[in-house]
């Protein structure tokens, strides 16, 4: 659902330019540096974890409005916790964001070019 909302968006300037955006605050966010919060202590984030805030506020800045509507069919299909759904979905469009603002910083894409997230 991430990556379609992210190609969806990708032939609109307007959301092209605010995806772009995302992504290099995404690529600018060290999404790999903060994976090691899985795997200190219990092995789970805890409430302000910064791996857990980021990926959250990128998947409400992505799919709003509708990221709770995304969030409650995620967990519907995959009979898992409204929780452990929301922060599934923060890690994908955390981690989408960060390949697709990695890419941009490597190829210098334009905002202006059609399908430039895509």
């Amino acid at each position: 659902m991430v990556l379609t909302d992210i190609i969806h968006k990708a032939w609109s300037q307007e959301h092209t330019i605010k995806g772009m955006d995302l992504s290099k605050q995404a690529a600018g966010g060290d999404f790999f540096g903060h994976l090691h919060e899985l795997t200190i202590d219990s092995g789970g984030l805890v409430t302000g974890s910064i791996l857990l805030n980021q990926g959250t506020d990128f998947a409400k800045s992505l799919l709003s409005p509708r990221t709770e509507a995304v969030i409650n069919e995620i967990s519907r299909y995959a009979s898992i916790s409204i929780p452990a759904s929301s922060f599934i979905t923060g890690v994908v469009s955390f981690a989408a964001l960060d390949a697709i603002g990695r890419h941009i910083a490597s190829t210098n894409a334009d905002a202006k070019q059609p399908g430039a997230l895509a």
